[in-house]
């Protein structure tokens, strides 16, 4: 059995979903002052270099932990 589809008009919808998208992204990036074209070049001398890029978050104990040290 063939199954006809028409492919222009889905090929124009994902065209414009992508679009609305790509849009979105750009707007909220100046919404938020941002530049959405600019490369953040310290992560990428870090990676280049090989060195290993990690952001630094506030560590917690878990109630285990919590539990292990207090033994």
């Amino acid at each position: 059995m063939l199954i006809l589809v028409p492919w222009k008009p889905v090929a124009i919808f994902v065209l414009v979903m992508a679009s609305f998208i790509m849009f979105g992204y750009i707007a909220s990036s100046f919404m938020q002052g941002k530049n959405p074209f600019l490369e953040d070049w310290n992560n990428a001398k870090q990676i280049a270099a090989g060195h290993s890029v990690t952001h630094t978050t506030s560590t917690h104990k878990t109630e285990r932990t919590a539990r292990h040290t207090a033994q």
